[in-house]
């Protein structure tokens, strides 16, 4: 089955992808094994534009202790799906005092357009020069001159050291 869910991934249709995951998830998957598989389905279920159902499937498989990187993961996907219902106060609220979901809270906030918040962020922490590092402290910068902190921008710059 999940040969099959590959292929129809590789082909675009999530949806039918997500739909033939899920019912392998509902029969077959117990415990911990319905963690991988769950965030499977709602990544799927996410790419066709259904985050209902992708919340449905978190929540459904949520009563299992899942790893801590499995459960950094599922609440990635639930943020993101919130989101993109709508519940974009939710999403940003269940990724506060998570480790390791800066980099979305940075970009749920770039997507509202809360400039406030962006330029409140701490600079990314890691140095290297990547190109997901250049486009978060851009990001920042732009935040910081959206809310007029250029007093920030000259002492601190979007990195967080001095310029």
């Amino acid at each position: 089955m999940r040969k099959l869910a590959a292929r129809l991934k590789s082909e675009g249709l999530h949806a039918r992808a997500a739909e033939l995951l899920e019912h392998q998830l509902q029969s077959r998957a117990q415990d911990v094994a319905q963690g991988p598989l769950s965030i499977e389905v709602a990544e799927l279920h996410l790419l066709a534009g259904r985050p209902a159902r992708a919340l449905a499937v978190l929540r459904r498989t949520a009563d299992t202790l899942y790893p801590e990187a499995m459960t950094i993961a599922r609440v990635r996907l639930e943020a993101i799906a919130l989101f993109q219902s709508g519940q974009q106060e939710a999403a940003l609220a269940i990724l506060a005092d998570q480790p390791g979901t800066s980099d979305l809270r940075e970009e749920l906030q770039w997507r509202r357009r809360d400039w406030t918040a962006l330029a409140r962020t701490a600079p990314p922490a890691d140095r290297r020069m990547t190109e997901v590092t250049q486009v978060r402290i851009l990001r920042r910068a732009i935040a910081m001159a959206m809310v007029g902190d250029e007093a920030g921008l000259e002492v601190h710059g979007p990195l967080g050291v001095g310029a």
